[in-house]
């Protein structure tokens, strides 16, 4: 049985992030940072990210299943965007990270799927 492949094209050709077709990942967004490629996603349905082909699993609180849905980059910090419940189907929480520091936003049904910085 196979599941699905966190990947991304470069130039037409595939890369995928994950390699073994038993471990269940998703990609969902991409940001390149200088050099750095970093892609969002899930894996085993955990929030994820992956920074240069290097993953961090993002804490969930008390939810059971979580996506990372979009990243951005302000030097050395890292946001996350995303959301979690508990499971695929049922409505969720809208989250983000800082750092990889959960922050968990308030309203019923919810989920943030992008974010951006603004310097002012």
């Amino acid at each position: 049985m196979g599941f699905n492949v966190a990947t991304y094209w470069k130039d037409g050709v595939s890369v995928p992030i994950l390699i073994n077709p038993t471990e269940p990942s998703v990609a969902t967004n991409i940001n390149i940072n200088g050099n750095d490629v970093y892609v969002t996603g899930s894996y085993y349905f955990n929030a994820t990210y992956w920074k240069n082909g290097i993953m961090t699993t993002l804490p969930s609180g008390a939810l059971p299943y979580s996506m990372a849905a979009a990243i951005a980059i302000n030097g050395s910090d890292v946001y996350v965007a995303g959301f979690g419940g508990a499971n695929t189907t049922t409505s969720t929480t809208a989250l983000y990270w800082k750092n990889g520091v959960l922050t968990t936003l308030p309203g019923n049904v919810s989920a943030t799927t992008g974010i951006a910085l603004v310097q002012y």
